[in-house]
């Protein structure tokens, strides 16, 4: 094998250990583009990295490393751009770091795929990490939403209220979203 590829590694240099059979057994497989990937044999490649990015994001959550889900769900989307999945459990994973406009850009583009999934009933304060990261992101939320007529703040505060089933609050906070989406299209 190492003739066949010209290389020898011990003899360029003998610190290096010989290659084992992880390594001659790379060698002798087709790389993984030559294997055309079918619905026979594991579907399709694309498929398959968006289910890998999916379950590393949901374990980095079950983890507490939203900050890596976030990245998951995001990478997860790039395969499978119109699966509403990546896009609200990014959105959730934002929420948790605290990234609250981001939160709500994702949870946007997961509503505006579906608009049955900002309505399905979510764990938030699971998602979020526990009682403790819940009320210390929805209580820093509320903050930045009442000194800040941001949309973006806004819209994510409802969405939190409505999984909180807390609909009163929830139709506030969505006319307060409604209200600076108005004013900043007239001023645009």
């Amino acid at each position: 094998l190492q003739a066949a590829s010209g290389t020898d590694r011990t003899a360029q240099d003998p610190a290096l250990p010989d290659p084992g059979p992880a390594e001659t057994a790379s060698v002798e497989q087709p790389p993984a583009e030559a294997v055309p990937q079918t619905s026979e044999n594991g579907g399709s490649i694309t498929q398959q990295q968006f289910e890998q990015y999916l379950a590393a994001a949901e374990s980095s959550v079950r983890q507490g490393r939203c900050d890596r889900a976030a990245e998951f769900f995001a990478l997860a989307s790039v395969y499978v751009p119109h699966d509403v999945r990546p896009h609200l459990g990014k959105s959730h994973a934002l929420l948790a770091v605290g990234d609250f406009v981001n939160s709500a850009l994702s949870l946007a583009r997961a509503i505006e795929l579906d608009a049955k999934a900002g309505l399905v009933r979510v764990d938030l304060v699971e998602a979020v990490g526990g009682p403790d990261a819940f009320v210390a992101r929805i209580t820093k939320l509320e903050e930045l939403a009442q000194g800040n007529p941001s949309p973006a703040f806004q819209f994510l505060l409802a969405y939190v209220y409505y999984q909180m089933e807390r609909p009163n609050e929830a139709r506030v906070a969505i006319e307060a979203a409604r209200t600076g989406m108005m004013s900043r299209i007239a001023v645009d």
